[in-house]
């Protein structure tokens, strides 16, 4: 069977069949070779976090709707089994590291907000080996393999391809940077070592998102991340509060500074830009999705950042904080 790249791209970001599971790295991110295969699981528990914001066991999320590369995204109707869903941890370590978010919520904490930095670093890792491993299957050639692309690439395709790959490799190398630093936190269980911010409002909203936000050194070329401002995020609401939790990778550096120094001045924007630069990640109740109107439902799908700002308000009020 074969396909276009861009029907192999469709196929490995919906998590499809056949080509999803020969790209997709099924080892434990913990414990390596040494343990049992990865389990799919939730990066978000489904009974704390996905649960109450779905109908009829789905909930709407940004997903490709085009066979084009680049890709064109918009909302479709997920069920629960491939919202926020990645082969991380063997059954023992995604239980044993992550029982403390996994269960019914009754305190938060730095250990709690590590485990979901830990958690996502983790997840979008993974996420991008897979789609290293997709670019690098989509250049191959092999007559046996009964899944296959469609046409062997050459001339300037083949070369814009092998640069995907190269630019993919890099990516995938600050993210395994950002993924040890972390790993070697929690072995030494110091969960201060990274800083959080916890931000709060009295309404809940049915949305989930989280994710890693990046800095990059523009000077130096996008590509070229400073690790020392990356924030970790995850956003989800419960008991008629909608939570925020941001978690600096590195506990120092300008991007957590500044968010100390300006806490009681943050804009409600905070909530809309950090839900909209994790897409993909983020989930959204049916009916609430629908409730937006067409203006705000264009913003999460085509990241009008600027323009999200200017109409937070009519989302949410001014946010509390807590600093830990």
């Amino acid at each position: 069977m074969s396909f276009t790249q861009a029907q192999l791209f469709a196929k490995v970001w919906n998590h499809d069949g056949k080509i999803f599971d020969k790209v997709a790295p099924k080892v434990c991110m913990y414990g390596g070779d040494s343990c049992r295969p990865a389990i799919w699981s939730h990066s978000l528990g489904q009974s704390n976090y996905l649960d109450p914001i779905s109908e009829d066991g789905h909930a709407i999320q940004i997903v490709p709707t085009s066979r084009s590369y680049p890709p064109v995204f918009g909302p479709e109707a997920i069920g629960m089994r491939r919202l926020s869903t990645f082969y991380g941890f063997c059954q023992e370590h995604d239980s044993s590291i992550f029982d403390l978010i996994d269960r019914p919520i009754d305190t938060f904490n730095a250990e709690f907000a590590f485990l979901f930095a830990f958690r996502n670093a983790a997840r979008e890792l993974w996420y991008e080996q897979t789609a290293l491993n997709f670019f690098k299957f989509s250049l191959k050639d092999d007559p046996s393999d009964e899944v296959k692309p469609a046409v062997f690439l050459s001339g300037r395709a083949r070369v814009f391809w092998l640069q995907q790959v190269v630019n993919q490799s890099k990516i995938c190398k600050d993210r395994e940077e950002i993924f040890a630093r972390l790993k070697q936190l929690y072995d030494k269980r110091e969960y201060t070592s990274t800083k959080h911010i916890l931000y709060y409002i009295p309404v809940e909203v049915p949305i989930v998102s989280a994710g890693i936000q990046h800095s990059a050194d523009i000077s130096a070329g996008a590509e070229n991340l400073r690790l020392h401002d990356s924030m970790s995020f995850t956003l989800f609401s419960r008991d008629g509060f909608t939570y925020m939790m941001l978690s600096h990778l590195d506990g120092s550096g300008d991007t957590f500074d500044s968010l100390c120094n300006t806490a009681n001045q943050v804009d409600t924007g905070m909530f809309m830009t950090n839900m909209i630069a994790g897409f993909e990640t983020t989930v959204v109740r049916p009916s609430y999705w629908l409730s937006l109107g067409e203006e705000i439902r264009k913003e999460f799908i085509g990241l009008c950042r600027a323009k999200a700002m200017r109409t937070t308000d009519k989302l949410f009020h001014s946010p509390q904080l807590t600093i830990f």
